[in-house]
């Protein structure tokens, strides 16, 4: 219970960060030009931090089954779908857990 609570204290941090700092404010947005304006550094750095706790929970759902590994991947699936964090997620997913990379691409392409 207690890496449950750790966990939710993380995700709400992560996502508190997002509101606090104007330059990431792109990252939750449908539809982006990344050909005018590229993917930050900033954008680049607060997503690999949010695929680790991704990661993490992954983890925690698949050892100790305190989390729904199922309602988990539409989350990441959900979010995915989103320009940046694609983007972002393509091009690291080399440097990720094997095993998490597959979880989450099985995710992505189930249906609906």
């Amino acid at each position: 219970m207690t890496a449950l609570l750790a966990l939710e204290d993380q995700r709400r941090e992560l996502w508190s960060e997002l509101h606090r700092r104007p330059e990431l404010a792109r990252i939750p947005a449908k539809e982006v030009d990344l050909v005018a304006n590229p993917i930050s550094t900033a954008e680049t750095e607060f997503l690999n931090t949010v695929f680790v706790h991704f990661c993490t929970g992954w983890r925690l759902a698949k050892e100790h089954r305190i989390l729904s590994v199922n309602d988990l991947g539409r989350d990441i699936s959900v979010f995915l779908q989103n320009p940046i964090p694609s983007q972002v997620w393509k091009r690291t997913t080399q440097i990720r857990e094997r095993r998490f990379v597959d979880f989450v691409e099985k995710a992505r392409a189930a249906p609906g």
